[in-house]
């Protein structure tokens, strides 16, 4: 099989990939849209300084089940259409600097299906690997010692090493989410290959305007 994945999606993939050997061999290539493995950290320092300080405090914000539960069932029925993606797209600006310039003809339909239900261990995860931009397994709070070093001693994903199939790392040149360079670094080079599309950004890449001609066509070809 060849498998695409998006975003966390790919991080999912990566980490697969190279925890279990076998699944190497039933896989026969493997693109990555949009790959957030080491994301350099939030557009916003006052919350990104917030969360990388003590990613565990996110628990005590919103609990240990599922984060923010009524943003699929509640706010897009209350709010009318409009307000609701104005809503999204200065939460997005606000949080990574993304201005969406490249998404208008699916505008509406892809706000409205962005947010996705999630644990709120899985944004601590993801916090956990922007402190230490380490691709790095979930360090939880029993492990932690008192002066919270055991978060930097985490074990990583061998990512470099374990992975065999090629890839195709497909970016925007301006998402704030990807960083090719550490990235790349995390993965074999002779079956690495990447493609960066020049001025898209992070959800550019799957519901831009222009994602057929600059996107779908190549990944096609690769696969």
């Amino acid at each position: 099989i060849s498998i695409v994945a998006f975003s966390q999606g790919s991080a999912q993939i990566f980490a697969s990939l190279s925890l279990y050997p076998d699944l190497n061999s039933k896989v026969i290539s493997f693109v990555a849209l949009s790959p957030a493995l080491t994301p350099p950290g939030l557009f916003n320092k006052f919350v990104d300084n917030i969360v990388k300080l003590q990613p565990q405090l996110l628990f005590l914000f919103f609990g240990k089940k599922i984060l923010l539960p009524t943003a699929t069932t509640l706010w897009p029925k209350i709010l009318p259409i409009n307000l609701f993606n104005l809503a999204i797209k200065y939460s997005t600006l606000f949080l990574f600097n993304w201005e969406n310039k490249n998404i208008n003809k699916s505008q509406t339909v892809s706000f409205k299906n962005l947010y996705s239900p999630t644990s709120v261990k899985c944004i601590v995860h993801w916090f956990q690997i922007l402190k230490t931009q380490n691709f790095q397994m979930f360090v939880s709070s029993d492990d932690l010692n008192e002066n919270n070093n055991s978060i930097f001693e985490a074990t990583p994903f061998p990512t470099r090493t374990n992975i065999k199939v090629p890839l195709l790392l497909v970016y925007g040149t301006s998402d704030s989410l990807v960083d090719i360079e550490t990235l790349k670094k995390n993965l074999p080079e002779k079956t690495t290959f990447e493609l960066p599309i020049s001025k898209h950004e992070h959800l550019d890449i799957i519901w831009g305007d222009d994602v057929y001609d600059l996107v779908s066509t190549k990944v096609a070809d690769f696969l």
